[in-house]
């Protein structure tokens, strides 16, 4: 009972507190300079569900080393050291892991087209 209480408390202080907020009309509307328009938003937001779509394809390995060093930027020498793997097998799962991402994606890309 304390617990839903509180919460009730919490709940009922947040929704007062925005009852008294007012929004100030302004006639001019700021665009930041970083805006993207819509289309751009949705074909990124496209690309990025076929890229995750690809990736969650592949095998936790090749998957591994492709996020690590094409995403988050490490270098291969840190990933080999950070999964405890040779550094030239690393070389050679990031090489195999990007031909079976795009074979990946050309086969998504090949379903929906013909879907």
């Amino acid at each position: 009972p304390w617990i839903t209480g509180i919460a009730f408390r919490v709940a009922s202080n947040m929704r007062r507190s925005a009852s008294f907020r007012r929004e100030v009309y302004r006639e001019e509307v700021e665009v930041p300079t970083g805006a993207m328009d819509p289309e751009t938003v949705v074909q990124k937001m496209q690309q990025r569900s076929l890229l995750m779509r690809g990736l969650d394809s592949l095998e936790p390995d090749y998957r591994a080393v492709i996020v690590l060093h094409d995403i988050e930027g490490y270098t291969i020498p840190v990933i080999a050291e950070m999964l405890e793997v040779n550094t030239s097998t690393m070389y050679s799962r990031l090489r195999q892991g990007r031909q079976l991402l795009a074979k990946a994606i050309g086969q998504i890309r090949g379903k929906k087209g013909g879907a």
